[in-house]
């Protein structure tokens, strides 16, 4: 196996981007971080011709792996009608029925932009109101391994440090 383009590629990007990645994880890569041109069902190709199984898939969201035909389609379909609404759309209340449909027990849902956003915003979730049904109590799920939910192990344990009685994720008072 060679890697003489992702060393060039890394010698690069260390000129335009800090540390030459932009995520900590791959920093310290050796010889170098790798850089890929390609991805189809679980298998990476770099920019030397390398294949690589992918365990993470995207560390998550890539479940059905990478360049999917069906994932292409619906893409290729959806994206001539715009791309960032900033604004709500009718397939976000479809993807929403489909989920609470396969989750019962979420009741509602709600999407993000990104992980962090995620977590942010359940970190600060008080939880049901009184009277109002809770038949998942205060689990969170996310898919193991992924940086989702490392920033919420994260958390949880910084709100813990700062709250004593530990019963999160409702707000610890002040």
């Amino acid at each position: 196996m060679g890697y003489e383009t992702s060393t060039a590629l890394f010698e690069r990007a260390r000129k335009s981007i800090a540390g030459g990645v932009n995520s900590d994880v791959r920093i310290n890569m050796k010889p170098a971080p790798l850089f890929f041109k390609k991805g189809e069902g679980a298998i990476l190709t770099d920019v030397d011709g390398n294949d690589y199984i992918d365990y993470a898939l995207g560390q998550g969201p890539l479940v059905l792996g990478h360049s999917h035909p069906a994932i292409l389609e619906a893409v290729e379909r959806a994206i001539g009608d715009g791309q960032i609404y900033a604004g709500q759309s009718e397939l976000e209340i479809e993807a929403a029925e489909i989920v609470t449909g396969l989750v019962p027990c979420a009741g509602l849902c709600r999407f993000s932009l990104t992980g962090s956003e995620a977590v942010r915003r359940q970190s600060a979730w008080p939880g049901p109101s009184p009277g109002e049904p809770s038949c998942c109590g205060s689990k969170v799920i996310t898919m193991a391994g992924s940086t989702t939910s490392s920033l919420l192990r994260l958390m949880m344990a910084m709100a813990r440090w700062r709250c004593p009685r530990g019963n999160l994720p409702a707000p610890c008072p002040r």
